[in-house]
């Protein structure tokens, strides 16, 4: 009796999945995406964003319009800032076990662009990067110097300052001078823009010591 009522409910189950269209077939991940990552239809945001984040998808330029108020949502929504505080976390608690020499030598990098200060509210008016990225709009924005501080990174940034380790700033633009528009970051030693070293060179710490001392 128990092995009919098995049977029973498989076949049950089965009819079931095939009135509503379910299917078990697997689709990977790789395979839903075209030639250099772009998005293909039906492939959902949390698997997309899983690939960027894996670098399983490579050379992606624009973010998938149909993933729009999805990266929206995230970035103007709790998680975003939950996320950066629990990287600023482990910062800290790294920066807090050096045993520091106190001879003004003791240096912090920080990137620029989403690791100091925040360029959230151009894109937001751009789709989230669902637009194609427009340099010179990018810029103008820059050069405006409203970009506001990464509440996190500069919770990280005071404290860091206040161990006695001074803070150097790298960027990937030809110049240096948007650090000098950002008044919240108040106290940095130097800030190295692109125009200090060949794009085709390997930035070491060797070079920035050299650049700050």
């Amino acid at each position: 009796m128990g092995g009919v009522l098995v049977i029973w409910l498989l076949l049950f189950a089965g009819a079931v999945e095939l009135s509503l269209g379910i299917s078990h077939e697997i689709h990977l991940l790789r395979p839903q995406l075209g030639s250099s990552g772009h998005h293909v239809p039906g492939l959902s945001c949390l698997s997309w964003r899983l690939g960027v984040e894996a670098h399983n998808i490579i050379e992606w330029s624009t973010v998938p319009q149909a993933c729009e108020s999805y990266v929206g949502h995230y970035m103007l929504g709790h998680q975003y800032r939950k996320d950066s505080r629990a990287v600023v976390y482990e910062a800290l608690t790294y920066a807090q076990s050096l045993k520091l020499a106190v001879d003004g030598k003791d240096i912090w990098v920080f990137d620029v662009d989403e690791t100091s200060p925040s360029n959230l509210p151009y894109y937001a008016k751009h789709g989230f990067r669902v637009e194609a990225y427009n340099s010179t709009q990018f810029n103008n924005w820059v050069y405006e110097g409203k970009a506001p501080a990464l509440p996190e990174s500069l919770k990280l940034y005071k404290k860091l300052l206040s161990l006695g380790i001074k803070a150097v700033f790298i960027t990937g633009r030809p110049e240096a001078k948007e650090m000098s528009q950002q008044p919240i970051y108040e106290m940095w030693d130097i800030t190295l823009g692109r125009s200090s070293y060949s794009s085709k060179q390997i930035l070491t710490l060797q070079d920035v010591f050299h650049w700050a001392y």
